[in-house]
């Protein structure tokens, strides 16, 4: 259900759009439906031919003749028509051998018009195919049609010379020259009857010889349409063809689909790749994200953030088990690897963690842009600072650096001032700034370019010094199949985190973007899947909780509430970071170390005061703890120069 809906909030545009070319495609036919709307007659005349007859016919044949050669110019001649190629069009002809007879039929909006012209092929046919086949008959028939034709004339003559013999109203005189007359006109009578009847008797003898004879003409009636019958209203066309539009988006969705398959669901990623799926990240509108005022600085507030705190989860819980066996090297080699070639094998050039390592720089990639890459390494670092775990987050995306707006962090110094090639160029505790939460440093990028080769060496110095320090590094690179980046920056990185977007990233781009990480051995800890639809109930669940929680606050307090996990340091002014409300103090105010409070910073023993480190520093048991003893000595939390 979930790709489902997926595929339909991606592909709905396709779907109106034939289904609104079927409405109007339905609308448009309304005039056709008016031309289809006439009543067609259908005339239709057999002709049989006689088994009994002296000579075989062909039905199959002989009905070929129909509308061509001699009959078609008889037929034409007896409508006087003047163009036969169009009255043959009219004349539909079906042989049966079977019944051995052929059947003519003549369709038109006349019933006497389709009547006559059935009438006048088959008669052509009769007249010129039987013809053919009795030529001897023929000769017969038309010699005794000669003989008859001679009588008659015969006697008309007579009675144009003695018009008076044939009267019967008065009595004829006896005379010798009247009596002669008489007996001369009953002679030509008499054998203009005997004529006559020799030639009935003739087609009498010869019809029942004939070769073809006709059933008889039928009267007309109203055709049956030989198509589909366009319906009359133009409503019900109008949803038919819609139906049909709708129907043929349908399939040319599944096409499209099918060339260019997406990912839209955790199952469908877990199906795809065996790199571990840290996170599903829901589809949020843009509106709903939640971000400080009217700015583009990110917040870590509501449901939204539980999704990038699981991230910090997995983050840590990598750094607390540096010797865990990876996953992601087992993706090429199923044998069971030792930690220490795992770890020896993921990554390339000189940077190799060495057993038992903290891993302190994570890179966070995707394949494309606009895959939530930058808004995810905002919200881990973070996740990571609010934690209290000294993170710096650091914007390598040199061709659309975004993470130092969702930060709120300064634009300046920046890695474009650390990468000049002179004395005076930027120091890495001065390209390294607040970034308006305690335990958040910042590292900008610098104005957009493409020429990023000096960036990626300040990139690469600023990530080792901050590890080196104790710091946990989120390095927000470019998309992958975009830049080569992320490649160039891997010699210092400990763990990838890869981006999907769900309904954007391709299978393809997901293909290749792992499989251009594995060649180069890079040690993928996991996925984090933005944008999908199945955390709905988790979203329901959640909303109601911090609603809940922010209602009972503001009834407490008397002021609005702050939603569980929220930020509460201010965003920076003038460049500065500004003190943090609720009572929290941030690491620096106004470029200045801010003094402990009774000895701790926001609640927790400050990790280094005055350049003092504390007896607990990231988690790790001192004097605040001495039932735990601390397993090693804590590094010293990274620290800027302050300005």
């Amino acid at each position: 259900m979930n790709k489902l809906q997926a595929v339909l909030r991606r592909r709905w545009p396709l779907l109106v759009l034939t289904t609104v070319l079927g409405l109007v495609a339905g609308f448009a036919t309304q005039s056709l439906a008016a031309s289809r709307d006439v009543t067609q007659y259908q005339a239709e005349q057999v002709i049989v031919g006689n088994r009994d007859a002296g000579t075989q016919v062909n039905v199959e044949q002989d009905a070929l003749r129909v509308n061509r050669g001699e009959v078609l110019d008889a037929a034409a001649a007896a409508l006087g028509e003047d163009d036969p190629d169009a009255l043959a069009k009219k004349v539909q002809v079906d042989s049966d051998v079977d019944s051995n007879s052929i059947q003519l039929r003549v369709f038109d909006v006349d019933p006497q018009r389709a009547s006559s012209v059935v009438q006048a092929f088959a008669d052509s046919f009769l007249t010129v195919v039987n013809a053919d086949l009795r030529s001897e008959d023929q000769r017969l028939l038309d010699e005794l049609t000669g003989r008859a034709e001679t009588a008659q004339q015969a006697l008309a003559d007579f009675d144009a010379v003695n018009g008076f013999i044939s009267r019967t109203d008065v009595p004829l005189p006896q005379t010798p020259t009247i009596d002669a007359l008489v007996a001369e006109r009953q002679r030509l009578d008499d054998a203009f009857v005997d004529a006559q009847q020799r030639l009935d008797t003739a087609k009498l003898e010869i019809s029942q010889r004939e070769p073809y004879s006709s059933l008889g003409p039928e009267a007309p009636r109203v055709a049956d349409s030989q198509l589909l019958e366009v319906p009359s209203s133009v409503a019900f066309r109008m949803g038919l063809l819609g139906l049909i539009g709708f129907l043929l988006g349908c399939g040319l969705v599944v096409l499209v689909e099918r060339v260019n398959r997406r990912v839209d669901t955790r199952e469908e990623l877990g199906d795809l790749t065996r790199v571990p799926i840290i996170a599903e990240v829901g589809r949020i509108r843009a509106s709903k994200i939640p971000k400080v005022g009217d700015s583009d600085v990110l917040s870590l507030e509501g449901v939204w953030s539980e999704h990038y705190r699981r991230v910090r989860s997995a983050v840590q819980f990598v750094q607390a088990n540096p010797s865990i066996e990876r996953v992601d090297q087992l993706l090429n080699d199923p044998a069971p690897a030792s930690a220490e070639t795992a770890a020896r094998g993921a990554v390339i050039s000189s940077h190799v963690r060495g057993p038992g390592e903290v891993p302190r720089v994570f890179m966070v990639v995707s394949a494309l842009p606009s895959e939530g890459k930058s808004t995810t390494a905002a919200l881990t670092a973070m996740a990571l600072a609010e934690s209290g775990t000294e993170t710096v987050a650091i914007n390598a995306d040199f061709r659309r650096p975004r993470l130092g707006e969702y930060l709120g962090a300064p634009s300046s110094p920046s890695l474009r001032d650390a990468a000049v090639l002179s004395d005076s160029r930027a120091t890495v505790d001065q390209v390294v700034l607040p970034a308006g939460q305690s335990h958040l440093w910042s590292v900008a990028s610098g104005p957009p370019t493409t020429e990023v080769g000096g960036r990626l060496q300040a990139t690469r110095e600023v990530a080792a010094e901050a590890a080196r320090r104790g710091a946990t590094v989120v390095i927000d690179s470019s998309p992958l199949r975009v830049s080569n980046d992320p490649i160039d920056l891997l010699p210092v990185v400990d763990e990838v985190i890869l981006v999907v977007r769900a309904g954007k990233s391709t299978v393809k781009s997901l293909e290749d973007t792992l499989e251009q990480l594995q060649m180069h051995h890079a040690p993928v800890m996991g996925i984090i899947l933005i944008g999908t639809s199945g955390s709905r109930e988790m979203y329901a669940y959640y909303s109601s909780y911090y609603t809940s929680v922010a209602a009972e606050e503001e009834r407490r307090t008397g002021g609005p509430g702050t939603l569980p996990g929220s930020t509460s340091t201010a965003p920076p002014v003038n460049g500065q970071v500004a003190p943090p409300p609720n009572g929290q103090v941030a690491p620096y105010v106004n470029g200045q170390v801010a003094p402990p409070v009774n000895g701790q910073v926001n609640g927790q023993v400050a990790p280094q005061v005055n350049g003092q480190v504390a007896p607990q520093v990231n988690g790790y048991a001192g004097a605040a703890d001495r039932s735990t003893p601390a397993p090693q000595a804590a590094p010293p939390p990274f620290r800027p120069t302050p300005q």
